[in-house]
């Protein structure tokens, strides 16, 4: 077995390979054992693999649950900035005829978001902003993030537009 290893090893191209002796494993006995390794059919099982990954990876980013037709503004205090994966939250209390309404808003990949300019610290419980969301379909208290602002009016994130 050892010497098939190393022969499989120093082959330079992976090509075929031709074991001339016998090699006896057990009550097995193994003559011109041939072996067949092509870099071809290696690399056609990787791109299926990573086939199937893109297609989990776009099925799980649906976004049909938001209303993309529609944008909200809302400004409010935030209640928890989540740096979280696969994505960001921030819970905003928007307040509403006198009452705290809690929306749930969701956000890119923290990766994403770091190269954007934010930062897990980025907004602390009681900062005020103002967002502007694509809100849920069902009415929900929720929303996708579009662009947001601080109290100032600066907008966050590198690539988010102050409204």
């Amino acid at each position: 077995m050892r010497q098939l290893i190393s022969r499989m090893r120093s082959e330079p191209a992976w090509r075929k390979l031709f074991l001339e002796e016998d090699l006896i494993f057990g009550s097995v006995n193994l003559r011109r054992a041939q072996v067949i390794y092509s870099n071809s059919i290696n690399r056609a099982l990787i791109g299926m693999v990573a086939l199937l990954a893109l297609n989990s990876a776009i099925a799980h980013h649906s976004s049909a649950m938001y209303d993309k037709d529609k944008a909200v503004s809302l400004k409010g205090a935030v209640k928890q900035f989540q740096w979280t994966n696969p994505h960001c939250w921030v819970q905003v209390l928007v307040a509403v005829n006198g009452e705290d309404q809690e929306w749930s808003v969701q956000m890119g990949p923290p990766s994403n978001l770091y190269r954007d300019g934010w930062r897990p610290g980025t907004l602390k419980a009681g900062d005020t902003i103002t967002v502007v969301v694509h809100p849920m379909r069902d009415g929900t208290h929720g929303g996708l993030w579009i662009s947001g602002s601080d109290a100032d009016g600066k907008a966050l994130g590198a690539s988010s537009p102050a409204k």
